[in-house]
């Protein structure tokens, strides 16, 4: 059985899953899978495409055992094996092969037209059914007909399976025949859907079906199955499900449970007589196409589906011993040993991968009296000439080989087996030809839950993907259309610090323009969102308005954006991480500093840091780093020849010690600098607080040397303790000369930020190195055990402990194992001696009784995942541990357990091993942040989190952008109308366009959105539901944007070029920052809020509004599975109101949405039935008026509504 318990408390329900996803891989191109099938005696799976390419794959690896052709063009629409036999069903034709690929015969007969499938009945018969009248009954042995059985129907048998007692055959009439075995007699026909029949399956006497109903004039599908006793022909109570049926298998492990797949990659385990809405919906990591078949194995251990893409996804069950049957037969694996030549003959009719044979009698049985020796010898063609180049460049290059000779000459056989010497020469002289070229190493394997999750558009945008099925934990994710989403996994990362989570979260300033609030703002939306994904844009927006963002080039432009470009995330994530530690540290300064923000960046950016990039001078310290390299630079200088600020001689700065915000106390760790002359010896000495510690690795010995075996904390220790060569103006000296800078430490960080920098060959050579050596290094994490793994390969156990021989190109990306160790630990001991040098700490160190060591523990760490080599993007992920004391989300998010951690990769996020957030493959995985904690640090900083946001934001009439010129359309609250806990108020916003939609046009016509428009909220308006001044606005504000608009969407929105910009509007401009915080607090004090598309509304807004504060008129006016209706229509229907005339007005749409809650109430009031008939009314004359109103029969509606509200 497979352990989850390194998954923790989070995890617990995917401990009791029935299945979960085993492997995704190609199958020949990208041609469709369009039949699959497990052998019936040997651990095979079976695959079909639409080329008549049939092969199999061996074992829970799938690793490939044969590949043929069973026929030249026609797709393969059923598979069945038989002892040492594969049987392949094209449009008309029925191939035998042998299992190694020999083809046998191929059948051909006028009976046979339009075949959809087969069935075995012993002892050698076969019976085909298809798109005809009749059942042919086929002996494969004889290779002849034995009989035609026409049944009653003239739809065609499209589906046959066996029953206890009877051949059931189904009809794409939505019947299922119940036929005589031996008369094939017609004994009973079922009723089962009627419209037409999708997929049915028989257990016993149990017969289960799926299909379509004929409904308003069309086939729809059947959210239900029909099951019928076959004893009685009585139908049993169907049973409801959540997701569209498409093909149905019973499944038995531990009791009779049914298996029911839909099309778009979905499907469910049901216990009998359950409702679907009780089980689990599993997901295929589909690649963009559709299922197109489905098998489970014989022992009900594996599920396998073929996908339309050419895509194979099988699923394990939750099993002791994974097999395909129980009573195993030995495989016939394919000799490679056996030496071959290539003759020149060549036959451009016969295909590359299979042997000519006779019509009549099969060469493999002819003796050399009847044919002669040389037609027993098989015949190797030149697969150069025939053909290779295309099969070298869509199979796997192990896959790829020639026809042998088998041990028995009568049997002969098809084999691909490894290319020889002499194949290899003949493919260089085609390897020009890019789509012909492949690597030679084995594919790179990215585990599916570290690839990039792409957003499927669809017509209705954004709002129809399904991000909850991505999300298996109780935390919210982060959406990726935006743009510069790519900081996503570092705002998770910082989310998780809790005292800097907490004080950002009670922090609230004037200025337009500060992350530090919109960082409150989002970590307010993550708290409350619960899993709900939520979308970084307002924080991104503002991220995009500093200058320092586009000097440092932490803005990706939108072609970087979409196509991926030449962008290293490493580096930037790493440039983005102390960018936003500097800002915020800025931000939450006093005001006695906020003058000298500009000035205090500029230093820190290009002052202190800036010494971590120096060439470094590379110290003895511990025998890591041999000496002092002879290498220099010149420092910067001004013209007067002075030093920068930020270097030694500036006393501008303030002392570090003085104004310490969260950010310094967390991470921040002081230094002193000391800068000596190399030739006379002066020294300036400067006190700075760093925030990052950027590693530092020494070369390797020698090319083709093995690394020495090096303690990351040694590195870590090296780094801080790092010295420099530069140079600079001596004031002795009166001239530039070489300085050596010191690095003194006098205080260690709560937090520390690593960058792992991996920035040249060397480095990344030397981190390779040490993660080949990291079971070396850390063998107290694994102890191999003398006694062989029973299971072998096959055993899944994270914590089996017993031996595992690993495969010679094994891999942690081809085996998605995490039980190995890494060169990173988990924990670090760090201690300051009294000199200000650091040293790490182990059993062997031998330490003063009052010395204090710092104990480290690693927390989160950040990776990009370099997807470029499969197709992909590449995109970065975090690590983060949640659930204990310096996370804080035990006290916030019930179910993660203690030090569980988690991996945010963007909206996608699963609970994991802890093992994957040390374990770097380089070939995929590049480590980019490392944050270690002390232990127990949120326990040293007690801050409580207070809402900063208070009703005078409600109360200000003074625009904070420019005064106004016109009348104002609002109506300011009075104190006595702050709004209280149940309070409605009427919303509506109108949104402009800031970029346009990108998409591309497919072969077939059909458009694609690759990436969707992005809107900015334009106009934002709050009425009245009560009181005098009820439907008076008391928020009407237009908010002020300082992107370019290329669209203001003015018959939807009512905006004009002009109202947004402060130099021509006459609106109430406002910032969105000023508007947002009124909503913010109307949401703290629980109103509720009545509109139209409010989900919208809210999505381009930022905000998360708990589902009980909304009522959504579009929501209320709405039948399951119906359109949704305009507000439009609505107010014309039910109020004989007649709104949006000419332009979208959010004032008036806001008293409509309210009148209609009303009408709503009223209509409820008689009960969920008669609410039920005017719905049904209501769609019917939508229908009839095809959506449009009649402007002459405008009806007056009684509203008995208040009357002051207009």
């Amino acid at each position: 059985m497979n352990d989850y318990s390194c998954y923790g408390q989070e995890c617990e329900d995917y401990v009791r899953h029935e299945f979960f996803p085993a492997k995704s891989f190609p199958f020949h191109g990208n041609h469709g899978v369009t039949a699959v099938a497990f052998d019936d005696k040997e651990e095979l799976l079976w695959a079909g495409n639409q080329k008549g390419i049939v092969s199999s794959f061996y074992g829970i690896n799938s690793d490939i055992s044969a590949s043929f052709p069973a026929h030249k063009l026609s797709e393969i629409r059923h598979l069945l094996t038989h002892d040492e036999q594969v049987f392949a069903l094209t449009y008309d034709s029925v191939s035998c092969s042998s299992k190694p690929g020999q083809l046998l015969y191929r059948y051909k007969s006028p009976s046979l037209s339009n075949l959809q499938c087969a069935l075995f009945s012993p002892p050698n018969h076969l019976y085909l059914g298809g798109l005809q009248s009749d059942i042919v009954e086929f002996d494969f042995e004889a290779s002849k007909e034995l009989r035609k059985v026409e049944i009653c129907n003239n739809i065609g048998n499209v589906i046959l399976r066996f029953s206890n007692s009877f051949l059931c055959s189904g009809s794409s009439d939505g019947k299922v025949s119940l036929l005589d075995p031996g008369s094939l007699s017609l004994v009973h026909s079922l009723e089962a859907h009627n419209g037409s029949l999708s997929d049915f399956d028989v257990c016993g006497n149990q017969l289960v079906t799926c299909g379509f109903s004929f409904r308003n004039g069309q086939h729809m599908i059947d959210r239900h199955l029909m099951i019928f006793d076959l004893r009685y022909f009585k139908a049993m109570a169907p049973m409801k499900i959540l997701i569209d049926p498409m093909f149905v298998r019973f499944v038995q492990i531990y009791s009779k449970q049914i298996c029911v797949v839909s099309q778009t990659g979905q499907f469910q385990v049901l216990e009998q007589g359950s409702a679907g809405f009780q089980s689990l919906i599993y997901d295929v990591p589909m690649s963009g196409g559709h299922l197109t078949s489905c098998a489970v194995s014989a022992s009900n251990h594996v599920l396998a589906f073929g996908e339309s893409t050419g895509y194979l996804h099988t699923f394990f069950a939750n099993h002791e011993s994974l097999v395909f049957n129980h009573f195993l037969a030995d495989t016939q694996f394919m000799a490679d040993d056996h030496p071959f030549t290539l003759s020149s003959a060549y036959d451009g009719q016969l295909p590359a991968a299979a042997t000519y044979y006779s019509d009549a009698v099969p060469t493999s049985v002819w003796t050399p009296q009847e044919g002669g020796d040389h037609l027993t010898q098989p015949i190797y063609h030149n697969l150069v000439e025939d053909g290779f180049a295309f099969y070298h460049s869509t199979m796997q290059p192990h896959d790829v080989g020639a026809f042998y000779e088998g041990a028995n000459s009568t049997e002969g056989g098809c084999a691909f087996t490894a290319v020889q010497p002499e194949i290899k020469s003949n493919i260089s002289a085609i390897t020009n030809d890019p789509f012909k070229q492949t690597d030679p190493s084995p594919p790179l394997l990215i585990p599916k839950f570290y690839r990039k999750v792409e957003i499927k558009y669809s017509k209705y945008g954004i709002d129809s993907f399904d991000f909850r099925s991505y999300n298996r934990s109780s935390f919210s994710g982060l959406e990726t259309h935006i743009p510069n989403a790519y900081c996503n996994a570092m705002i998770q990362v910082l989310y998780f610090v809790e005292p800097l989570r907490n004080t950002l979260m009670s922090h609230l300033c004037e200025r337009e323009f500060c992350l530090s609030c919109e960082l409150d703002f989002l970590f307010h939306m993550l708290q409350q969102g619960s899993t709900q994904t939520c979308q970084a844009t307002n924080f991104l927006r503002a991220f995009r308005m500093i200058p320092q963002v586009s000097a440092l080039g932490l803005a990706l432009s939108e072609s970087d954006e979409v196509f991926g470009g030449s962008v290293d995330l490493s580096r930037l994530i790493q440039s983005w991480n102390r960018f936003i530690l500097q800002q915020i540290d800025s931000e939450l300064s006093s005001q006695k500093l906020l003058g000298l923000e500009s000035e205090l960046l500029s230093s820190l950016s290009f002052g202190s840091d800036i010494l971590d990039h120096c060439p470094i001078i590379k110290t003895s310290d511990d025998n890591i780093y041999p000496g002092i390299v002879d290498q220099s630079i010149e420092c910067c200088f001004n013209e007067s020849g002075g030093n920068l600020k930020g270097f030694p001689g500036d006393t501008s700065l303030p002392s570090p010690a003085e104004n310490r915000t969260i950010v310094k106390q967390l991470f921040g760790y002081d230094v002193t600098l000391i800068l000596s002359c190399r030739v006379c010896g002066e020294s300036v000495e400067r006190k700075a607080s760093l925030l990052i510690v950027d590693l530092i690795y020494p070369k390797l010995s020698g090319q083709g040397k093995e690394s020495r075996k090096v303690p990351f904390a040694k590195i870590v220790v090296s780094s801080l303790n790092n010295e420099h060569k530069m140079r600079s103006w001596c004031s002795s000296c009166k001239k530039y000369q070489v300085h050596y800078q010191h690095k003194t430490i006098n205080s260690l960080p709560n937090i520390l930020s690593l960058h792992c920098q991996l920035e040249s060959s060397s480095d990344f050579s030397f981190w390779k190195s040490q993660e080949q050596n990291g079971s070396k290094l850390n063998s107290d994490l694994c102890t191999p055990a003398a006694k062989l793994c029973h299971y072998g390969s096959a055993c899944m156990r994270t914590d089996c402990r017993f031996r595992h021989e690993k495969p010679k190109n094994y891999s942690l990306a081809n085996s998605e194992d995490a039980s190995r160790s890494s060169w990173v630990p988990f924990d670090l001991k760090l201690l300051r001696n009294p000199d200000g040098k650091v040293q790490t700490v182990n059993g062997d160190t031998k330490t003063d009784e009052n010395s204090d060591v710092e104990h480290y523990e690693l927390i989160a760490s950040v990776a990009c995942i370099r997807e470029g080599k499969t197709g992909g993007k590449d995109h970065l992920v975090s690590h983060v541990m949640a659930g204990k004391g310096q996370m804080g989300s035990s006290k916030r998010r019930g179910g993660a357990a203690s030090g569980q951690w988690f991996l945010f990769n963007d909206f996608a996020i699963s609970p994991i091993d802890r093992n994957l957030a040390v374990n770097f493959d380089l070939e995929w995985k590049i480590p980019c942040i490392l944050y270690f904690a002390k232990r127990d640090v949120s326990q040293n900083y007690n801050i409580e989190v207070c809402n900063p946001i208070t009703s005078d934001v409600l109360f200000s009439t003074m625009s904070p952008v420019s005064p106004p010129i016109g009348d104002m359309t609002f109506v300011p609250l009075e104190l006595s109308e702050l709004p209280q806990e149940g309070d409605i108020v009427g919303l509506d916003a109108e949104f402009v366009k800031l970029n346009p939609e990108t998409s591309e046009m497919n072969s077939d016509g059909t458009k694609s959105t690759i990436k969707p428009s992005q809107m900015s909220v334009a106009r934002v308006t709050c009425i009245r539901e009560k009181g005098l001044l009820s439907g008076v606005p008391f928020i009407d504000d237009y908010i002020c944007t300082h992107e370019q608009v290329v669209d203001y969407l003015t018959e939807f929105s009512g905006i004009q070029p002009g109202d947004l910009d402060p130099a021509l509007s006459s609106k109430y401009l406002t910032t969105l920052k000023s508007t947002y915080l009124k909503l913010q607090h109307l949401i703290n004090a629980k109103v509720v809020f009545v509109g139209h598309g409010l989900k919208k509304d809210f999505r381009v807004l930022n905000l998360v509004v708990p589902p009980e504060q909304v009522v959504d008129t579009v929501e209320l006016f709405h039948l399951p599975k119906r359109r949704m209706i305009s507000l439009k229509f609505l107010a014309w229907y039910f109020l004989g109101l007649k709104i949006q005339s000419q332009i979208h007005d959010s004032i008036e749409d806001s008293r409509a949405a309210i009148h209609l809650y009303y009408k709503y109430q009223e209509l409820s009031a008689d009960g969920p039935e008669s609410l039920n008939v005017q719905l049904e009314k209501l769609y019917e004359t939508g229908q009839m008026l095809k959506w449009h109103i009649d402007e002459q029969q405008l009806r007056v509606v009684d509203l008995n509504l208040d009357s002051s509200l207009p």
